[in-house]
């Protein structure tokens, strides 16, 4: 599998590669498709990393009301191109993946026709974090976007999110782009 691209180690934005370490063999994580049954464990999944995502950007996100979070992933694991997927240790849900396919038409822009896969969301409980099940999902997504003809997974983090952007350079994933944001 190919390893990030990293040309200057001592760039700050550079994904440290060498911080991802599992220590859990990724085999003792079983996924399946998530069910009406996971509803509230994924809204507590989502809301335990709410405080973190938000004080990354506090001027233009909020943490969401539960009943929000629950309402948001029913549609989401009833929609077509989309997959949702849970993580399971001791028979209990302890991650998901949230993806969605994107289909790209030519229609006078830069993308190819064709396929992708877009991850929203990643969220592994914090006790069971570097033990192999972030990137068990994110192989079972890759798995579901090549069976749905995809070229390519894609997503984005924030850059001072060194824990994800060291799991995704240690399963393949390159920096392709930045995010610019201004506030109005």
């Amino acid at each position: 599998m190919p390893q990030a691209e990293v040309s200057d180690s001592s760039r700050s934005d550079a994904w440290p590669l060498s911080a991802y370490h599992p220590t859990v063999q990724p085999s003792a994580w079983s996924v399946r498709t998530a069910d009406h049954d996971d509803l509230m464990t994924i809204t507590q999944l989502y809301l335990e990393v709410a405080e973190e995502v938000v004080a990354r950007e506090p001027s233009f996100r909020h943490v969401p009301d539960a009943a929000e979070v629950e309402a948001r992933y029913l549609s989401r694991i009833e929609e077509a191109d989309r997959a949702v997927l849970v993580a399971l240790a001791n028979g209990g849900v302890v991650g998901f993946v949230d993806a969605v396919l994107q289909r790209h038409q030519s229609q006078g822009t830069y993308q190819r026709p064709g396929i992708d896969v877009y991850v929203e969301e990643l969220i592994v409980t914090t006790a069971h974090r570097r033990r192999g099940a972030a990137s068990t999902l994110m192989r079972s997504i890759e798995a579901w976007g090549r069976e749905e003809g995809a070229r390519t997974v894609w997503l984005d983090t924030h850059p001072t999110n060194k824990g994800a952007r060291a799991l995704y350079g240690a399963i393949g994933y390159r920096e392709a782009g930045v995010e610019l944001v201004k506030e109005l």
